[in-house]
């Protein structure tokens, strides 16, 4: 039950990590 929560988390991490880094990028 609780291994799902945290790959949701995880995914989101991820999707955030890889927002700032296109970010980064572009700039």
């Amino acid at each position: 039950m609780s291994n799902s929560n945290t790959t949701q988390e995880t995914l989101e991490i991820m999707k955030e990590s890889e927002k700032k880094l296109v970010e980064e990028s572009v700039s």
